[in-house]
């Protein structure tokens, strides 16, 4: 054994870390993981066996191994240096982890790192931990090999064990307590101090007080198999022995017999190991005996209950406290109570004079305040994490009682206002109107305070939205000067630049959006689905647009990013198609084609979600999820131009497209999509050669980013102005944002539902023509000089502020326009010349940055108008344009585009010749543009709050949304009967939640119409295939030209029906059998003839067959092997018929053959519901009231009264009644209903009357 030489002097004592404070020091000492000790000694003998040289870094050489005899040793070791170091001495001095106690004390204060032995519990040593030190003692340590045959070759390898193929369940193998015995402190000579041998924590784990006592769990079963233990080592070690004593020589026989007999605690520990021999062996304190099981486990329940005992003390002692508060308080309470039964007996003799001087003089108001500051008083609990917080002072007294004292204040008491004043019209308008809707003429807060009464007769200011535009206007206007309401479908403002982001996770949802309600204190939101009238002084159209489809079949498939559910929705799809992409059961195809994703748009919302995309997958999910899927995982750009993001400056896309190449995005650019299917998506792509070639790439998630188009709303407003609204993409207005065909100053239009109309040519040559009427002349002879030309001019400027840069060198346009050289222009020549600057000037760009600067500018002029208006003289006034007068017209100013590219960000501001892109820097940039964009502090500090948890802790998964439930975007929808009446409201609301719908109605122009109105509408498509379904030939012909266009059918919705009414003598039989035939006859022959497709969709519930590709909604995952139990699916396909409450009671009216009819189909779905459920098909009923349709036309016009006063609600019902009915037993949230009739009439067939 190689012999090691010690280093000269006594180790000193360890150093310790440098702390801040004592309780720092404590904590680190506390936490420390002893196990570093045992991987010391691990690593020191490690170096011995390879002979190496032991060195700890930056520590000089702590000893030499002398394995060639070195001459240089002796000199560098002198002979009168002290005794050899032991191993324990060398690892306390050395190593950089102190001795600790095994148990934390608070009296305990911070030393060397050297802790006396009288705080220290007996230690443990593993029994094949003794027998390996044994055999060092011995000389056989593992790097000596002892040889006896003369053929052994060293460098021959050793055969392997064969591995044999069986793998061994340990999970039920009885559980054994750990080897170990106990074994004493080891003295030091060195330096005269007891240094504990740390003890070998089972598995490596740091010690942890609280499982002190963790082998007592376990010695009371053990204890006879660690007896055993204890005898089949000895018997080994004494034949280990006698074997070695037969190979020696006679002296080492016996040296080795008399080492036998010893005890195996006066052997040497591994720690004395190392030396070399120049010591005596020192017989160390005989080990105790150690505890039973049953000794350790009768301990632990005594100081269990010792501890349940102290608890329930500290309980009583609480109880008893708080019962003697209580009875002093009461003491307190019945003395005041006499007192003040003393002073009111006392007061009865004073007169009263005497008692107003009293209440005069009586100090109010005031009280004695505390000799100390007041203090919160908090569980022991809550104190004492607060006091670790902060290792000195009082937490509560300095840093962080503000705050607590601030967030006592927050909670208030009930609030009462005890009787509102509110005006009898805003609880029960006045109705009136062409549809005899009620009039809201006062809100519910209008007379609640003299100033809101006031703001009521103010001008009426109503805006309609809730967007950029509306918010700039809100937040600039002076609501003292107007009444305002706002009409929104959300009370929410949406931070819309930042969207792409919230649908990867980078931000929350909630950091982009603000209550409107919190913008603006003094203003009214509405926002139901009520129809009513709202009077307005002044209307301001601010209402948005929608995605532009561009005509594409399919669409129904994609995914739109318009609103904060469209990100809700995208982030779920996203995580879905990762997590099915896992399954084992999905093949390679269906994997890729779940991975593959595609962006249609290769503009600024297109391109910020692709590198949003792109970074989710790249830095996120790929540390979540099977690393193959990375490999798998593929996004494509689609764009129709030659390069993305057009609209910025060429090297701006330039650097755009290189960044996404290096991402592995692929950008197709000259491409155009054909058709968007559920599982792939086609598209053209014009080469480089001008050759046009198709393609298909499969795709699991497609987002639809084209551009935006006129919503609903516009359409029909521009409808009804006629030849003044000539552009079908937006409102068209002037350059004071008033809409073009309105009375002036009366309706505005701004943000992306309206376009300013820069017709210079047309509006001065107009102005200049009636101007010549006026004084008489002929407008074609009129020529002007070049000072009438600068009036001119200089009226365009005013009216144009877009033109003023194209008429910066008015001579220059006089004399290249003034062909005859005669130094004036005609008035033809004039033309010419606004015309071609007309043709220089473009639109302006649909963006919030667009919409924000209108707003404030119809804000200012509000503001203005309020103010100048009332005193405009009759000659300031041209034309009737108030607002010319008052105000300047709006003009646009570009501050520049910016774009996030991953990890990137490119600013287009060429407007000041400046184009920047860059790294992180730029990134940062872009953010804190937006984060300075925000509206409000609330949604800054979230933002930044996101950022920072990105950085730390990623971007967030799958977020709940209970809007998925209702789910029914992609389906195929059959509606009979929707051209009109229930029907069509059954067909609106399917279209409009992303359905594809087709009607069928014996009207072929009113199912063509309806189609087209709803298509147009979106985000769903219509399709109308006209049939007369009396006839069976005609529903046949149905079947077959549904299952030509699609392959499966999600819902059936059998709505056609006809009614009759007579007195029972003069019923005509004709009518009865048409009315029975129609609808509960047809309803049979349909449903059988649609019933493969119903089946079809009901069966591939599991794979996509929805278009859903295969996810379930919110949080669940459907696999295709187990979407189907015996054909039932988990969301089978539904079937709904359209009964009536005439079914369910006995009408008012003479109906019989429609009653009858109707009770039968109620019957008729509650059977198929049985014999269709076992085969994926759920069949359902809805029995709907009284609606505003053709049928019920005329009694609700001589009885409309007399029908709401029945109903319990007090109406009628409303198109998203019957519409949500139907979407919910279409959707997954309705999947596990079947066989019911659901009345849909506000529980009017439970009244008495009707």
């Amino acid at each position: 054994m190689p012999v090691i030489q010690p280093l000269k002097g006594t180790p000193n004592a360890p150093a310790t870390y440098s702390q801040p404070s004592r309780k720092g020091k404590k904590a680190w000492r506390k936490n420390v993981d002893v196990t570093e000790v045992e991987e010391g000694l691990e690593e020191l003998n490690k170096e011995i066996i390879e002979g190496g040289v032991v060195a700890e870094r930056p520590s000089d050489e702590l000893f030499t191994l002398d394995t060639v005899g070195d001459a240089s040793i002796p000199k560098r070791f002198p002979k009168h240096t002290s005794k050899p170091l032991k191993a324990d001495e060398i690892i306390a001095a050395r190593s950089a982890v102190p001795a600790v106690p095994l148990r934390k004390r608070p009296g305990d204060k911070t030393t060397d790192g050297i802790i006396p032995a009288k705080r220290l519990r007996t230690q443990y040593v593993t029994h094949k931990e003794l027998n390996r030190l044994r055999r060092v003692a011995d000389g056989h340590h593992e790097s000596t090999i002892e040889v006896v045959d003369a053929s052994y070759d060293p460098w021959a390898a050793e055969p392997q064990p064969e591995k044999e193929d069986v793998v061994h369940d340990t999970r039920n193998d009885k559980k054994k307590a750990p080897k170990t015995i106990t074994h004493k402190p080891i003295s030091l000579s060195a330096n005269g101090k007891h240094v504990p041998a740390v003890q070998k924590p089972t598995g490596g784990y740091s010690y942890n007080p609280a499982f002190s006592d963790y082998e007592a769990r376990y010695t009371e079963e053990a204890n006879k198999a660690v007896e055993a233990e204890k005898k089949r080592l000895a018997e080994e070690e004494a034949e280990r022995i006698k074997k070695e004593a037969a190979a020696r020589s006679a002296a080492e026989a016996e040296a080795a017999e008399a080492r036998a007999e010893l005890s195996e605690w006066e052997e040497d520990s591994e720690w004395e190991g190392f030396q070399s021999g120049g010591e005596e062996l020192k017989p160390t304190v005989k080990r105790p005996e150690r505890k039973t099981p049953a000794q350790r486990n009768r301990a632990k329940r005594r100081k269990e209950e010792e501890r349940r005992l102290k608890h329930e003390a500290k309980i009583r002692i609480k109880k008893a406290q708080a019962e003697q508060i209580k009875q002093i308080a009461k003491e307190v309470a019945e003395r005041e109570a006499q007192r003040a039964l003393l002073r009111a007996e006392q007061s009865d003799d004073s007169s009263t004079e005497g008692n107003d001087e009293m209440l005069r003089r009586r100090q109010l108001g005031k009280f004695k305040l505390p000799e100390k500051d007041l203090e919160l008083v908090l569980p022991d609990e809550l104190q004492d994490s607060l006091r670790r917080l902060k290792p000195e002072g009082n937490l509560l007294k300095d840093r962080y009682r503000t705050f607590f004292i601030y967030d006592a204040t927050t909670y208030k008491e009930s609030i009462t206002f005890g009787d509102c004043e509110v005006s009898a019209a805003a609880l029960d308008p006045p109705r009136g109107g062409p549809k005899n809707l009620p009039i809201i003429e006062a809100l519910l807060d209008d007379d609640e305070s003299e100033e809101a009464r006031q703001n009521k007769e103010k001008p009426r200011l109503v805006i309609l939205g809730g967007g950029w535009g509306s918010v700039a206007l809100l937040k600039q206007l002076n609501p003292d000067d107007y009444h305002v309401t706002v009409i929104s479908p959300k009370n929410y403002f949406l931070f819309t630049p930042m969207l792409p982001s919230a649908t990867v996770g980078t931000l929350e949802m909630r950091s982009l959006v603000e209550p409107i309600r919190r913008i603006l204190s003094r203003i009214d939101a509405q926002g139901k689905e009520v129809r009513f009238y709202v009077p307005y002084d002044k209307l301001v159209i601010a209402v948005g647009s929608v995605t532009n489809p561009h005509g594409v079949k399919g669409l129904e498939n994609c995914f739109f990013l318009k609103d904060i559910n469209d990100a809700r929705m995208i982030r779920n799809q996203v995580i879905k198609n990762m997590e099915l992409a896992c399954l084992p059961t999905t093949k390679d195809e269906e994997r890729k084609r779940l991975l593959s994703f595609v962006v249609s748009g290769g503009g600024p919302t297109g391109v910020e979600f692709a590198a949003e995309l792109f970074d989710l997958l790249n830095e996120d999910l790929t540390k979540r999820f099977p690393r193959i899927l990375r490999n798998e995982i593929s996004v494509h750009l689609i764009q129709s131009r030659s390069h993305i993001l057009n609209t910025y400056d060429e090297t701006l896309s330039r650097y755009a497209e290189e960044k996404f190449a290096r991402d592995q995005i692929e950008v197709l650019t000259n491409s155009r999509v054909k058709e968007v299917f559920p599982d792939k998506i086609a598209f053209t792509q014009k080469m480089d050669d001008g050759t046009i070639v198709t393609k298909e790439i499969p795709t699991g998630f497609c987002l639809w980013s084209t551009g935006v188009s006129q919503a609903a709303l516009c359409k029909r407003i521009a409808a009804k102005l006629g030849r003044a609204q000539n552009n079908r993409h937006a409102l068209e207005t002037d350059t004071h944002l008033r809409v073009n065909g309105t009375p002036l100053g009366d309706v505005y239009a701004i943000g992306d539902c309206a376009t300013v109309q820069n017709n210079v040519a047309d509006n001065i040559v107009s102005f200049l023509r009636g101007l010549a009427f006026k004084h008489g002349k002929d407008p074609e002879k009129l020529e002007l000089h070049f000072s009438d030309w600068r009036n001119v001019a200089a009226d365009v400027k005013r009216r144009f502020p877009q033109a003023v840069s194209h008429l910066k060198r008015l001579d220059k346009l006089f004399a290249q326009f003034d062909k005859d050289q005669s130094g004036t222009l005609s008035f033809g020549e004039l033309r010419e010349l606004l015309k071609q600057i007309d043709s220089k000037l473009t639109s302006l760009p649909a963006t919030a940055q667009r919409a924000n600067q209108q707003g404030i500018y119809l804000a200012h002029k509000f503001n203005k108008l309020a103010r100048c208006a009332p005193g405009l003289r009759v000659n300031d006034v041209r034309d009737g344009d108030v607002d010319g007068a008052c105000y300047k017209a709006f003009e646009y100013h570009h501050l520049g585009s910016l774009a996030y590219i991953g990890n990137s960000a490119v600013f287009d501001l060429s407007h000041k010749g400046l184009n920047l892109t860059g790294g992180l820097w730029a990134v940062y940039a872009w953010r804190s543009v937006y984060f300075a964009q925000s509206v409000g502090v609330r949604t800054r500090v979230l933002m930044a709050m996101d950022w920072a948890k990105r950085g730390l802790f990623g971007r967030e998964g799958e977020v709940m949304d209970i809007n998925s439930l209702f789910d029914v975007r992609g389906k195929v929808v059959l509606v009979t009967g929707g051209a009109r009446g229930i029907g069509r409201m059954i067909s609106d609301g399917f279209v409009a939640n992303g359905a594809k719908v087709y009607i069928a109605s014996r009207d072929a122009a009113a199912c063509e119409k309806a189609a087209a109105e709803l298509s147009a509408r979106g985000p769903g498509s219509a399709v109308a295939i006209p049939a007369d379904l009396a006839s069976k030939e005609e529903c046949e012909r149905l079947a077959a030209e549904l299952a030509r266009r699609e392959k499966r059918l999600d819902v059936l919705v059998n709505n056609s029906g006809a009614a009759w009414g007579a007195p029972l003598d003069e019923f005509p039989d004709e009518q009865w059998s048409r009315v029975l035939t129609l609808n509960l006859h047809r309803v049979f022959t349909l449903t059988q003839l649609l019933l493969p497709l119903l089946e079809a969709a009901g069966a591939g519930r599991g794979s996509g067959g929805d278009g859903s590709n295969g996810s379930t909604g919110s949080g669940e995952i459907s696999r295709p092997e187990s979407s189907n139990v015996e054909g039932g699916g988990s969301r089978p396909a539904a079937v709904i018929n359209i009964g009536s409450i005439d079914a369910l009671r006995v009408p008012s009216v003479e109906n019989y053959s429609y009653s009858a009819a109707k009770a039968g189909l109620h019957h008729l779905g509650r059977v198929l519901s049985q014999r269709l459920g076992p085969r994926g098909v759920a069949v359902n009923t809805l029995a709907c009231g009284p609606f505003d349709t053709k049928m019920m036309a005329a009694p609700l016009r001589h009885f409309r009264d007399a029908i709401e006063d029945a109903n319990p609600l007090g109406r009628i019902g409303r198109p998203a009644d019957v519409a949500g009915a139907c979407i919910f037993l279409a959707s997954r949230a309705g999947s596990y209903i079947n066989g019911a009739t659901i009345a849909v009439d506000g529980g009017m067939h439970l009244a008495a009357k009707f």
